[in-house]
């Protein structure tokens, strides 16, 4: 099941029926800050949240990753994927293991 609201306008979704969650442009605005942390709580069966990161430098990066592996989770088996424009973090709960991906940017000749 997918979901991409591009509006302001509210959308209901059986939150029983979601497993993975992504989230685009996140800048750890309070707002988005709450609705991450309703989305945790609310969606028993998430196993997977991705989370693209935009920031500008390396510091605000690490801050924002930090703020969200904070917040509380349900289960020892979720996973939360970072990523910005050519790295990918994955941290497992399970295994308190952070695994970076350097993905390398092939230049078309």
């Amino acid at each position: 099941m997918g979901l991409h609201c591009v509006s302001n306008q509210g959308v209901f979704i059986d939150r029983n029926e979601v497993k993975v969650l992504e989230i685009y442009g996140y800048r750890g605005r309070d707002r988005e800050l709450r609705q991450v942390t309703c989305f945790l709580r609310e969606m028993r069966f998430l196993q997977v949240m991705k989370v693209e990161i935009d920031a500008d430098d390396d510091n605000k990066k690490l801050q924002l990753i930090n703020h969200l592996l904070a917040l509380p989770i349900r289960s020892s088996k979720f996973q939360i994927q970072f990523f910005s424009t050519f790295n990918w973090f994955i941290w497992s709960y399970e295994t308190d293991v952070c695994i970076v991906h350097k993905c390398l940017e092939e230049s078309v000749g």
